[in-house]
């Protein structure tokens, strides 16, 4: 119950955010109107299907990457209804949420069967989540780098962006240990067991011993050599294809960014959206990806109504049809359960 209370008040406070956000970007588009009138007048609208190609593009390698990781840990689903429930819950994810929370709760539901376990499940949503950070975290560097050696960003900012970025990256390694280093492992999980139990003397430590197991029994059962590399790969493509994405929006409007601004506002914006309170960082992401290109010498209009753009193509329209799909899945999961009942 309490759970639900604090679930509560975090949505509330992200509603509160998100409307304060929302009335200060119309007012700003207000009074910028007569330059947004002519900036969406003398757009190449026409160019936005390059975007929603490369959106397209970028949800399939996402989708397959989730596939690969399925089979090698050999859930035993249909390979059709396998990558759809694949697409679904990224695009469903990537609207709702930073994290991938809605993501593993919705395979849950939409895989678990007699043949399919929900630590199996959840042994690929964490690979494939870990691959996805992967990718994040080798063009931070890159996009921080970008920031850091021009001299419009201010200095202070900085100093914190390399905190930061430093922080993730260390973090990221360590986990990364955690997950293929069954020594670490075993002492990380046995720390932080010992940690709990400090504050609650009850805790039995059931969480961590079937975290170990998920990791001991799929994760590490995964073929390194091969399936890694492919999975990498389509990650990376995966995120490529996004960027290529953000900067159409901005070609639509005449603006000819290079790939490094792009990748430096991106990268900052989605974090500074995964750690705020909105969920899927909504208004938080587009405006701090609008604040990264201003500085760098974008007028604030064109900025925002591209990140919007980017929002609508990237987020938005794939959006639809997941949600179409996981109806129709959830049909299927119905019936499948209804005649099972039947039988027994």
């Amino acid at each position: 119950m309490k759970n639900v209370k604090k679930s509560n008040s975090q949505y509330f406070w992200a509603k509160i955010v998100f409307g304060v956000l929302l009335l200060i970007l119309a007012a700003v588009l207000f009074f910028d109107r007569a330059e947004v009138n002519e900036l969406i007048f003398n757009a190449h609208w026409d160019r936005l299907i390059w975007a929603v190609i490369f959106t397209a593009a970028s949800l399939f390698f996402g989708t397959y990457g989730f596939y690969v990781i399925c089979r090698e840990i050999k859930i035993k689903v249909e390979p059709r209804r396998l990558f759809i429930v694949g697409f679904v819950t990224i695009a469903i994810n990537a609207l709702i949420t930073s994290a991938s929370t809605a993501a593993f709760s919705l395979r849950i539901i939409l895989l678990k069967s007699k043949e399919v376990s929900a630590k199996e499940i959840f042994s690929a949503s964490i690979l494939h989540t870990y691959f996805n950070l992967l990718a994040a975290i080798l063009f931070l560097p890159v996009s921080l780098v970008f920031l850091l050696l021009d001299h419009r960003f201010p200095e202070s900012d900085k100093i914190t962006l390399i905190i930061f970025g430093a922080a993730m990256i260390a973090v990221f390694i360590y986990a990364s240990y955690v997950f293929f280093s069954e020594k670490i492992r075993n002492n990380a999980i046995n720390f932080f067991l010992r940690l709990t139990k400090f504050f609650n003397k009850k805790y039995h430590g059931t969480l961590f011993s079937d975290f170990k197991e998920v990791l001991d029994e799929n994760v590490l059962s995964v073929d390194k050599k091969s399936t890694f590399i492919i999975i990498s790969l389509v990650t990376l493509l995966d995120w490529l294809f996004t960027l290529f994405a953000l900067w159409v929006c901005f070609w639509a409007l005449g603006i000819n960014l290079s790939f490094g601004l792009i990748l430096a506002g991106f990268f900052v914006g989605i974090v500074i959206g995964f750690v705020s309170i909105v969920p899927g960082g909504i208004g938080i992401q587009e405006g701090s990806m609008a604040g990264i290109y201003v500085l760098f010498g974008v007028p604030f209009s064109q900025a925002i109504i591209a990140v919007l753009l980017f929002r609508l193509i990237y987020y938005i329209i794939p959006f639809i049809p997941a949600v179409l799909l996981y109806g129709n899945l959830l049909k299927k999961v119905k019936t499948a359960e209804t005649v099972e009942l039947l039988n027994n």
